[in-house]
């Protein structure tokens, strides 16, 4: 189980400490686990929704200027920046 998740996170008890040599994270009991799904997973939802609070907005500005561009230049095929432009947005906007 722990080679297919994502994460994985083992429990210490009668069994040996196999699977908690072989996890992420290891956790000494049951009621621990709490804190770890709850605490670390409020987290992990607030920087996924960060990120696309951001995706949208570069998008968004993205889209509006070529928007404006288009209305200025009458609809014209006139190209308002270069096409490799087009590549690079993505990747350089998120450093």
């Amino acid at each position: 189980m722990i080679k297919t998740a994502h994460i994985g996170v083992g429990i210490s008890g009668q069994e040996g400490l196999q699977a908690v040599l072989a996890s992420d994270y290891s956790v000494a009991q049951f009621k621990f686990l709490e804190r770890l799904l709850l605490v670390h997973g409020r987290w992990s939802y607030y920087r996924m929704c960060k990120f696309l609070r951001y995706f949208f907005y570069k998008n968004f500005a993205f889209t509006l200027c070529h928007f404006w561009f288009a209305f200025f230049v009458a609809f014209s095929a006139q190209v308002s920046v270069c096409v490799c432009f087009g590549c690079f947005w993505g990747s350089f906007c998120y450093f």
